[in-house]
């Protein structure tokens, strides 16, 4: 099902712990993770290296994760997003919807199924299948 060659997951949150379980987590299932605790590191390491989906977590020291998102995806317009925000009452920002994210793309902490975000990043890396 997945091609030959990782695909790269980058986790931004400031958490250490939820940050080392969602690595391990998504690296047991095959992928290539890389986890960095706020933008400033997001964005440095995006200079350096390739990566397919970003976790971003929306309240992290410094630059929010709104901020970050729209960043990144001004400069690497093939990567693909999932926020993961402890704020059940997140709504998303105009300015992402407009950059194709969608109600689907937000994961609500704590996640009591971790399969949820193998499903979500599968749903969002075949561009061929379509959303719920």
């Amino acid at each position: 099902m997945k091609n030959n060659s990782l695909e790269t997951i980058l986790i931004v949150d400031d958490d250490q712990s939820v940050r080392n379980s969602l690595m391990r987590y998504l690296q047991d299932a095959g992928y290539e993770v890389s986890t960095v605790a706020n933008a400033e590191e997001a964005l440095a390491l995006a200079k350096d290296k390739i990566f397919d989906v970003a976790i971003v977590d929306m309240r992290l020291p410094g630059m929010n994760g709104d901020e970050l998102i729209l960043k990144l995806h001004k400069n690497y317009k093939s990567l693909r997003f999932l926020i993961y925000t402890g704020s059940s009452d997140y709504v998303l920002a105009d300015e992402l919807i407009s950059i194709g994210l969608k109600p689907e793309h937000v994961i609500t902490k704590p996640v009591m199924e971790m399969s949820l975000f193998l499903e979500k990043i599968a749903r969002i890396l075949n561009k061929g299948q379509n959303d719920e």
